[in-house]
């Protein structure tokens, strides 16, 4: 594995991406071996035994307890990531091994009168067994558990970035645009840190050859804690969250405690017609965090993308049936590839000239679902018809059929109808940010051919 360079400039090798299932295999698995080659040297049969049963078991269970319980359903406790990581370990350390002393002490003294215990097993050992197997499984899985997610230290207040960029935070670095962006970022060799939920987890796209200018840490907008930590020494921040009831009170949040913390410039994504009176719903929550981020004084910079291409990957099954369902009748739709919502972005976070202002984002052309549905028949070879809905209908059938949550359904018939009611039409803003056309629907399409054929 390439080693990288951290921040004093000393070279480290990037751990392997933490998955619980291939910590438990390993914590069986490696006891198992060294105990039961032991076992094989000396003689001991009781100690084969043991391996590949109290020994290679307690380690096994106790690495997927522990690696569980420091998950935390993709939430860490604050102070597991916040303590140094030898710390927590004995802390752990000494409670399974606890656990697993006065456990083997029970059963040592059960066991030897149970009928079912086979001549040859011997119970006394389970008292030293247990203990030091759980307390190796737990040190080893605490330390990597902690390797993984990047904790185990706080970033330098204003850190040095490469080519002198400031350090920039990336929220929703999982999500479509945020993704976007992190490639976008790397790609110019600026320092990024990347927050998710999951740090344990790869990020799609990332490889060890990104790892120099890129650090990923835990961070839940719905826990201020994690957030105060994660924009430490960030100079520049870009704020995406997923659509949702909560996306208010959440964005309002994360922008506070960015200004606390000292974050010069936000880019926020947000979303066409944000207004007050909008009659779509999620717009006109936008348009209030964006009036919340305007009132901050903070520097900043709206983008307001229109649908993005990516989405349609979500109809290849009903491309797959031959039929595209919607509300739009005929009305034009903008669509924009989140590359170059990703390019907009890190043009605006490291580069000045472009930073400030409202920019709507789409592609080249404004495409309706009839002609969106004739396209996509040229590309796959069989006829797909678009069957126009009443709004009601659209709804209905996103809730029943598709299984949405009722707030997504609204929101869904409500873009289309906004559609319906205001033309779309294609921006030159792209182009102006980057000095380059912007993608082409049709060489998205065909970039995923394979995914809309049957």
């Amino acid at each position: 594995m390439p080693a990288t360079k951290d921040r004093a400039g000393r070279g480290r090798a990037m751990p392997r991406p933490f998955t619980l299932w291939r910590e438990v295999l390993t914590a069986y698995a490696a006891p198992a071996l060294t105990a039961g080659a032991a076992a094989v040297a000396t003689g001991q049969r009781d100690l084969a035994v043991a391996a590949v049963t109290s020994i290679a078991g307690t380690s096994a269970v106790v690495a997927f307890l522990v690696g569980a319980w420091l998950r935390n359903g993709g939430r860490p406790r604050r102070w597991t990531t916040d303590l140094p990581r030898a710390a927590v370990a004995v802390a752990l350390v000494v409670v399974a091994a606890g656990a697993a002393a006065l456990l083997g002490w029970c059963a040592a003294r059960w066991l030897p009168a149970h009928p079912l215990v086979p001549a040859g097993v011997r119970p006394e050992r389970l008292r030293i067994d247990l203990p030091v197997s759980a307390a190796l499984a737990t040190a080893v899985i605490t330390l990597r558990w902690r390797s993984a997610v990047g904790h185990g230290a706080r970033p330098p207040l204003n850190p040095p970035g490469k080519r002198g960029h400031p350090m920039i935070v990336v929220m929703g670095a999982t999500g479509a645009t945020g993704n976007a962006l992190l490639h976008s970022l790397l790609a110019l060799g600026a320092p990024v840190r990347a927050l998710t939920r999951t740090p344990h987890r790869p990020i799609p796209g990332v490889t060890d050859a990104h790892r120099p200018a890129l650090e990923v840490r835990y961070a839940d907008a719905a826990d201020p804690g994690s957030l105060r930590t994660a924009f430490e020494g960030a100079s520049r921040l870009f704020l995406a969250m997923a659509n949702g009831p909560a996306q208010v009170e959440l964005e309002t949040r994360a922008i506070d405690i960015a200004a606390e913390a000292g974050v010069g410039h936000v880019v926020k994504i947000s979303a066409p017609a944000a207004e007050p009176d909008s009659p779509v719903a999620v717009s006109r929550g936008h348009h209030a965090v964006e009036e919340h981020l305007r009132g901050l004084g903070t520097g900043h910079t709206v983008l307001r993308p229109y649908a993005f291409m990516q989405n349609l990957l979500r109809l290849a099954p009903a491309v797959a049936e031959g039929v595209i369902l919607g509300a739009m009748g005929g009305a034009p739709c903008n669509y924009v590839d989140c590359r170059d919502i990703g390019d907009v972005a890190a043009a605006v976070l490291t580069g000045p000239d472009t930073a400030g202002g409202t920019h709507v984002l789409t592609g080249p052309e404004a495409v309706s679902h009839p002609e969106l549905a004739r396209r996509l028949s040229l590309l796959t070879g069989h006829r797909i018809r678009y069957v126009d809905l009443a709004p009601d209908e659209l709804r209905d059938h996103l809730v029943r059929r598709a299984q949405m949550p009722a707030w997504l359904a609204d929101h869904v018939t409500e873009i289309q109808q906004l559609a319906v009611a205001r033309p779309e039409y294609p921006t030159g803003d792209v182009a102006r940010i980057l000095g380059r056309p912007p993608r082409a629907l049709d060489a998205f399409l065909r970039e995923h051919r394979d995914r809309f054929r049957r």
